[in-house]
């Protein structure tokens, strides 16, 4: 009986044994890629310092003594160009003149004429006006005209006004009347330049007589008739393409400037 009941016994089935889980393998961790050092940027190059010491100017702006001022602009700009022994500049002066100064002039004119003056603003108008490089007679008339330096007088129309005619007052009612411009005045008459041609007193100005008394050419000056002339006043040279060149050329150097 104990045989029987062994042998009917089932035997207890053997669990089986769980495998081992295996461990994950790490993923290499990736080196972070290194930032590419940015370049330094490069400083800006400073600005030139002015040629001039230009306190006289602003102290001249600044009370409001505005002849005096545009003689002061016009002293200075010479100077700067090395051009104050014949009195005025052409375009290969005012193409070389430096921005520096050119700015610091602009600036002073326009602070305290409250943007009334500066070659900045006549640069503006000049160009409003479609006025491009190069000498345009109709378009400089017309910028003439708007400055101020054209006016009707009496019977005359549209007079190209002599220097002593220009308003050196804020209270003019002509944007861009001041500055005006070295060589498109010149500080004297016709008849004394030619005086003075005539005893070598002014270096350079003997290339541009034809013959004295007559007409500068190089200026295109209108023919003057002989005669001894002792009255002395700045004249606008309204009918000089060299001037008004220079002018233009002027206002495309404020442009290249950046005023």
């Amino acid at each position: 009986q104990r045989i029987a009941i062994h042998r009917l016994t089932p035997k207890p089935t053997p669990k089986p044994t769980p495998e081992p889980t295996p461990k994950p393998t790490p993923e290499p961790t990736p080196k972070p890629t290194p930032e590419p050092t940015p370049e330094p940027t490069p400083e800006p190059t400073p600005e030139p310092l002015p040629s001039l010491d230009y306190t006289e100017l602003e102290t001249l702006l600044s009370e409001g003594k505005w002849k005096a001022a545009d003689r002061e602009t016009a002293r200075c700009m010479l100077q700067v160009a090395g051009r104050q022994y014949t009195g005025w500049l052409r375009e290969e002066h005012i193409d070389k003149f430096p921005c520096t100064d050119l700015r610091v002039i602009d600036q002073l004119w326009v602070k305290y004429s409250y943007g009334k003056f500066g070659f900045s603003v006549q640069q503006k108008i000049y160009q409003d006006l479609g006025g491009i490089r190069g000498y345009y007679p109709e378009t400089w008339k017309k910028f003439a005209e708007k400055v101020g330096w054209r006016q009707r007088r009496a019977v005359v129309w549209n007079k190209w006004m002599s220097y002593s005619e220009l308003t050196f007052k804020e209270s003019t009612p002509y944007m861009g009347h001041l500055p005006t411009i070295p060589g498109l005045t010149n500080g004297k008459s016709p008849w004394e330049v030619i005086k003075k041609v005539r005893t070598k007193e002014i270096p350079g100005w003997e290339g541009f007589v034809s013959k004295p008394g007559l007409k500068f050419d190089a200026l295109e000056w209108k023919t003057i008739p002989p005669r001894t002339e002792t009255k002395t006043e700045t004249i606008i040279v309204p009918y000089g393409k060299a001037a008004a060149e220079a002018a233009i050329a002027l206002f495309s150097r404020v442009e290249s400037c950046g005023l």
